[in-house]
C-alpha cells in the first residue's frame, strides 16, 4: 500500500484471508494512518456482485478459474496439506499426489465455498 495519500478503503474477501492474511496488512496499513474495512463473504461471485454495485472497492479471492473483467493480481501462492491419522498407510510417506488419496474420504467445505469447489476439481483431475 502506498503511502504518499491517505485513503479509506472496502475489501471483500472470504473468512479466511480475513482471519489468516489481512490482519497482517491491516496492521501496516493502520501505521500509516489508512482505515480498511473488511466485508466477508463465502462465495467469488458475492464478491463480484459487490464490486459491481461498489459496496467495496477490491476483492481478495483465488480467482484462478473465474471469468471476470476486473484487474487481478497474483499475490500469493499456498500449499495444500492433508491430514491423516497416525496409522494410516499415508501417514508413513514423505509426500503424496492426489492420486494416493482419492478414493479417501475427505471432509471439505460446504459446497457454497469456493475452496471446496477447488479442493474437488483437484482431487478429480488426478
Amino acid at each position: 500500500m502506498s503511502t504518499q495519500e491517505a485513503c479509506d478503503l472496502t475489501i471483500g474477501t472470504w473468512q479466511s484471508m480475513a482471519a489468516f492474511y489481512l490482519p497482517y496488512q491491516l496492521a501496516s496499513a493502520k501505521e500509516h494512518n489508512r482505515h480498511i474495512d473488511i466485508k466477508t463473504s463465502h462465495h467469488y461471485y458475492d464478491l463480484l456482485e459487490q464490486l459491481e454495485s461498489n459496496q467495496i472497492d477490491g476483492a481478495l479471492f483465488d480467482d484462478r478459474e473465474v471469468q471476470h473483467t476486473y484487474w487481478s493480481k497474483l499475490l500469493f501462492k499456498e500449499d495444500f496439506y492433508l491430514f491423516v491419522n497416525d496409522q494410516h498407510p499415508i501417514a508413513e510417506k514423505e509426500s503424496v499426489l492426489f492420486e494416493d488419496f482419492k478414493e479417501e474420504p475427505i471432509v471439505v467445505p460446504p459446497p457454497k465455498v469456493r475452496c471446496s469447489d477447488t479442493s474437488r476439481k483437484s482431487v478429480q483431475a488426478s
